[in-house]
């Protein structure tokens, strides 16, 4: 049948389209992901490419599942538009001769689905795992990046090197503190290298240092001083086989052999997948109907709602099977079931819609019969009222048309008539597009913070009941984030909210009336260039006055209503470590040596706990230690330790005499109830490590990135994270920039909705290259400034190039 070809064609053509954009979607944001982590240390940089491939497989099924459900979908709405169905139905055939060929394109989509969830994704997870713990096994140094503390693969040793030569092997300036069993021990060396001998086993070499060890019990504290350490780091007997017991790893049949519930949990959902598939094509079809004169926009809306519940629905089954609190065999048909019966109801719902007992049949008679005016009684004449304007004045109608047609061209000549004779007329299309501008903008950003405070509060839901965390306190955290996402989103908003103006004015024709009133694309420009740079102080004062200090208080409040430490970047199992400077005389005296601090926890009212210092002399000696249970700010650089035990140790140099004889050290230790410590750390510079960089100060960013350059500690992230603060508010101007083509393009070249999405991928694209850039320039060591900057420039000519081809066309 050609009906049934056609269709077949379309339907491919489209799943096309759409998994093109899906994969491509996903890949973009594995990609920053993944990058995230190479920059980090968490992963290797050259596994960066199959570690995408391997998360790509694993997320295929949900891609296909979405492809199928939206490819069908957009097909119906489609022939609803076009009228196609009118003409379907008036043919005589019915909604469920769809349903054939819909069948034969579901088919192989659900069966790539199985394959993909029974066989593909376990192995792909498996190889997932299998390079991480590769890159976890790997020999120590190995993992050092300069300039920043990292923690070993056994997690009981932290490293800290201030210099390395391009050889990875290779590091000079060492610090390595081993905690094992609560004993604590400290070496520190000029250099080091690795070594591998003839059995392929690896040592540690270092020269020229010392190592301190039982430095938690005083009177056994041993101190070596030596030219050349050796450590074993691994042993040459290599990886070993790898197994992964994790339930995402394991085959199917492991999966049905094992009567573990966290395993029939994973074996729930990869049945479940394909069932999904092949339901949620069917429910496309009921669901696709439109006015042929509205839009399909809330369809579209609807189906992701409809497919985000029916998977968080699976998701919270397959909890409950994982937990045992639910068996398989009860588990995995219920939902399925469910949703069957619902299609069925809307196919019912179409397939007797003109039926006189329908609901929709039934309300419009009752509607009609509520509406009707009286009938004229016996000898009375129906009035029709004229318009005395339209009568009075005939040859005016052609101008009142146009007021109907233009209402804003019209309002704006009104009140350059009336108000400002004399004013120019650039002044009112001012006004008149910063009031247009101004209101879809903030539309557009309360609708995206309604949307990211919605997906905020489920995941919040999860935290309620630990501690005292409560519902209120969900709903007042999420709140507090809001001026961050509006820092976040601002210059997508205005991208959507600008696209959105001009688009209804190139529909409306007023654009047009506009270039012939003399409206030039430079003045268009300027006029732009003044509603932005009303959003960039707009967003200036949120991003530097409002986000800071409600995303810190964000932070504290959660972790003090759970009852838990806070969150901070790079925390290892031994706590958080920073680098500082000792000096002498108070916080603005002359450098005399190093510190490194050690801190257990954070709390969220900025006290300290569990609180290890280690201060060395200009020589890399030992010079004291101290330990303190509890501390908090005093103000000016002072920190006020509680229940302090302090070790002063005297390097056999600088000593003598019959009862400390050369060679022997000295290690003097007190304990007191509190003591003074000078400290270039802050709490604002401790804040920088538990909230977003993105949400800070550029203040606080540049303070920040001070102490670590003095401290010779790699600041490349942050300087990239303050570069991003100055330059992002000006994107505003690119963003606006951006949009101005969108007036040039003629309604007949696709509708406002048309326009808009593609403004809301321009806004997504942008954002995912911020993200993408700055991954690169901290991997590759580019210029902060040059990291931050690119995206916005690269955009900005694509602005230019879009400009001159709407001109000259």
């Amino acid at each position: 049948m050609i009906f049934t070809r056609a269709l077949r064609r379309e339907l491919v053509s489209v799943a096309g389209a759409v998994f093109m954009t899906l994969f491509t979607v996903t890949v973009t944001m594995m990609l920053i992901r993944i990058l995230g982590q190479a920059a980090k240390g968490r992963v290797a940089s050259s596994d960066v490419v199959a570690l995408i491939g391997f998360s790509a497989l694993t997320y295929s099924p949900i891609i296909l599942i979405l492809t199928g459900f939206i490819t069908v979908l957009l097909v119906i709405t489609r022939s609803y538009q076009d009228s196609e169905m009118v003409v379907w139905f008036a043919s005589g055939l019915s909604l469920t001769r769809w349903l054939k060929p819909i069948l034969e394109f579901a088919a192989p989509v659900v069966l790539l689905v199985s394959l993909l969830c029974l066989v593909v994704t376990p192995w792909a997870f498996k190889q997932n795992a299998e390079y991480r713990a590769r890159f976890e096994k790997r020999e120590d140094l190995a993992r050092v990046a300069p300039g920043r503390f990292q923690e070993s693969a056994v997690r009981d040793r932290v490293f800290f090197v201030e210099k390395s030569e391009y050889d990875t092997e290779h590091v000079e300036n060492v610090f390595i503190h081993n905690l094992q069993d609560e004993d604590i021990s400290v070496i520190v060396a000029k250099e080091g290298t690795v070594r591998v001998d003839e059995n392929g086993d690896r040592f540690l070499v270092l020269g020229q240092g010392q190592r301190y060890e039982k430095l938690v019990d005083p009177a056994v504290f041993l101190m070596t001083e030596f030219d050349r350490y050796t450590s074993l780091i691994t042993e040459g007997r290599g990886m070993g086989d790898f197994s992964d017991t994790a339930s995402r790893g394991m085959t199917t049949p492991e999966l049905i052999r094992d009567p573990d519930p966290r395993r029939r949990g994973e074996l729930l959902w990869r049945i479940a997948q394909p069932i999904m598939a092949l339901i949620l094509m069917f429910l496309a079809v009921p669901l696709g109907f439109v006015n042929p004169r509205a839009g399909r926009s809330f369809n579209l809306l609807l189906a992701l709602l409809l497919y985000v519940s029916y998977n968080n629905i699976n998701s919270v089954i397959q909890a409950s099977v994982s937990r045992g609190r639910l068996s398989l065999a009860m588990g995995w048909w219920p939902l399925h079931l469910l949703i069957a019966l619902i299609v069925l109801a809307l196919y019912s719902w179409r397939l007797t819609i003109n039926h006189r007992y329908h609901p929709f049949a039934l309300w419009n008679t009752f509607r009609r019969g509520k509406t009707v005016p009286d009938a004229p009684g016996p000898g009375q004449q129906e009035v029709v009222e004229e318009d005395p304007v339209m009568e009075a004045l005939p040859a005016q109608r052609p101008a009142m048309r146009t007021r109907q047609h233009f209402p804003g061209v019209a309002r704006a000549a009104s009140v350059l008539r009336r108000y400002f004779p004399s004013l120019p007329v650039m002044s009112v299309l001012q006004r008149y597009f910063t009031s247009q501008i101004m209101k879809a903008v903030f539309f557009v950003l309360a609708a995206f913070l309604a949307l990211f405070a919605f997906f905020d509060l489920v995941s919040e839901i999860s935290g309620i009941g630990r501690g005292k965390y409560k519902v209120q306190h969900a709903f007042l955290y999420v709140l507090m984030n809001i001026p961050g996402y509006t820092y976040e989103l601002m210059p997508v908003a205005v991208l959507i909210g600008t696209i959105y103006v001009l688009a209804r004015f190139a529909s409306n024709s007023e654009y047009t009336i506009m270039r012939v009133s003399s409206l030039s694309t430079s003045q268009a420009c300027l006029i732009l260039v003044k509603i932005g740079a009303a959003f960039l102080v707009f967003t200036c004062v949120v991003g530097e006055l409002i986000t800071p200090y409600t995303s810190t208080r964000a932070t504290e409040f959660r972790a003090r209503k759970m009852e838990r430490d806070m969150k901070v970047e790079g925390r290892f199992r031994s706590g958080v470590w920073s680098k500082d400077m000792v000096r002498a005389g108070g916080a603005r005296g002359d450098v005399i040596g190093s510190r490194f601090i050690n801190i257990r926890a954070l709390k969220a009212d900025r006290t300290l706990e569990g609180i290890y210092l280690y201060e060395f002399d200009p020589h890399r000696q030992l010079s004291r230690m101290v330990f303190a249970k509890t501390g908090h700010y005093l103000g000016d650089h002072t920190w006020q330790l509680n229940q302090v035990s302090e070790s002063v140790v005297t390097p056999p140099a600088k000593r003598g005499g019959p009862r400390f004889p050369v060679g022997a050290p000295r290690f003097a230790s007190r304990t007191m109830d509190t003591q003074a410590l000078s400290s270039d750390l802050t709490p604002n510079i401790l804040s920088v490590l538990s909230v977003d960089a993105a949400r800070m100060s550029a203040y606080d960013l540049a303070v920040y990135n001070r102490h670590m350059e003095a401290n010779k500690q790699d600041a490349t992230g942050y300087q990239i994270a303050f570069w991003k603060k100055i330059v992002y508010p000006f994107s505003v101007f690119v963003m606006m920039a951006l949009a101005l083509p969108f007036a040039y393009l003629h309604f007949r070249a696709g509708g406002i909705s048309i326009k808009i999405f593609s403004g809301i991928m321009i806004g997504v694209l942008f954002l995912l290259l911020n993200s993408l850039f700055s991954h690169l320039g901290l991997l590759n060591t580019w210029p902060a400034f040059f990291t931050a900057s690119l995206p916005s420039f690269l955009f900005l000519l694509l602005a230019a190039g879009a400009l001159w081809w709407v001109e000259r066309h």
